[in-house]
């Protein structure tokens, strides 16, 4: 015969059910509350961490700016060196090297960018977790950091061009007129991609003053004149100065709104 032992426990009562019911809640509950506190931590992490990047990247683009200033400095007056060779040899076909005003300069360095930082973490999740205007500042100072990039890279092909212009002939000098008209014109476009340069450096450098000694008013429009009237100036920067206002006041609603509970 097969003895049946009665349970050594009392029966469960509602209260003790719902006891254990709370107990097990309260368990995952800390258990969720836990997983979230280290994901928070985890992120908070990263966000250090981009940032330290981001700054170390800034450092190096300050590098980059000084070394491209410095470069733009360097070519100016060789660029208007080689438009005044072009011009004489326009007047004087065929006179030598060593009968012209200036030396031909056919080298220059295009500005370099340091943004790996900002790519990857565009490809990832870190920026969803950085303050809103933290992120509106960087994609900024990143995306006029491409515009600068892109305006140096104009300037090469434009001196790529210019350079393989010479395959008509072994040598300047023997270009016809009509080839060194071309050859000017191609120099005057090149002229104007560095003016772009020049102003897209004055312009980084205006929003970001860490960045610093872009080209002066004096270089800009001794390269590229006539230096504006004084009233259209101050014009524009009035003009500037109302937009500048209206856009942060837009920008200063949209983060009171967002602060507001739903």
């Amino acid at each position: 015969m097969i003895d049946i032992h009665p349970p050594q426990h009392a029966t469960i009562t509602r209260r003790d059910f719902f006891v254990h019911l709370f107990i097990v809640v309260l368990g995952i509950l800390i258990a969720i509350g836990l997983e979230q506190s280290v994901e928070y931590f985890h992120h908070r992490h990263q966000v250090s961490e981009l940032r330290r990047e981001f700054e170390t990247e800034r450092r190096a683009n300050i590098i980059h700016f000084d070394a491209g200033t410095a470069e733009w400095r360097r070519f100016a007056p060789l660029l208007q060196g080689n438009l005044r060779t072009l011009a004489y040899l326009h007047a004087h076909p065929g006179a030598l090297p060593s009968q012209w005003p200036s030396r031909m300069s056919w080298y220059t360095m295009s500005f370099s960018v340091s943004n790996a930082a900002w790519k990857t973490a565009q490809e990832g999740s870190t920026l969803e977790y950085m303050p809103r205007a933290e992120v509106q500042h960087w994609a900024s100072f990143y995306s006029q950091l491409e515009t600068l990039a892109n305006e140096s890279s104009e300037q090469r092909d434009a001196l790529f061009r210019a350079r393989a212009f010479l395959q008509h002939a072994p040598s300047l000098e023997k270009l016809t007129p009509e080839q060194l008209e071309k050859e000017q014109d191609l120099w005057l476009d090149l002229l104007s991609h560095l003016a772009r340069v020049a102003n897209a450096l004055r312009n980084f450098s205006y929003g970001y003053p860490d960045f610093k000694n872009p080209p002066t008013d004096a270089e800009f429009y001794s390269l590229f004149p006539p230096v504006p009237d004084a009233r259209d100036v101050q014009a524009v920067g009035h003009l500037h100065q109302a937009e500048a206002r209206a856009i942060g006041e837009i920008e200063q609603e949209s983060d009171t709104a967002s602060s507001q509970p739903q």
